[in-house]
């Protein structure tokens, strides 16, 4: 089966919650379709454990501050080795610096998906990832 789509999943933080489950649901399901899949996420976390058993491909970035250039630098090194179609960053934590590193690696599509049933505010960390970082924000608020 061809590979329809290479989709990049980034998740920064380290608990397995529903959000996280359902990254590996929503990937598990294109990969059966036929789309390769990559997640990039700690390397202690769970969801990075999980899609190494799911036998993805998996990048260990931790999304500490005090690593940010050359974790950076990484997540550009990563978007331009793969080439993928698509980066679906999610959350606030890590996400602008995911999402400013697919844009500078030229990155056809690039998605915030916030999961938060509170309304999005237009705070500068909104206003920064709506204004050019990525193409399409999701949320679970109206």
């Amino acid at each position: 089966m061809r590979a329809l789509y290479k989709i990049i999943h980034a998740n920064s933080l380290t608990k397995f919650g529903r959000v996280e489950q359902r990254i590996v649901d929503e990937d598990c399901w294109m990969s059966e379709q036929g789309h390769k899949i990559a997640i990039i996420s700690p390397v202690h976390s769970p969801l990075y454990q999980k899609a190494k058993r799911c036998e993805f491909s998996v990048y260990p970035v931790s999304f500490k501050k005090r690593n940010t250039l050359n974790e950076f630098r990484k997540l550009i090194d990563i978007f331009n080795n793969e080439q993928p179609y698509a980066v679906h960053a999610h959350g606030y934590q890590g996400s602008y610096m995911t999402l400013k590193a697919a844009r500078n690696a030229s990155v056809s599509c690039r998605v915030l998906n916030i999961h938060k049933k509170e309304q999005v505010t237009g705070s500068l960390f909104v206003k920064k990832s709506l204004s050019g970082l990525s193409h399409y924000v999701f949320s679970g608020s109206e």
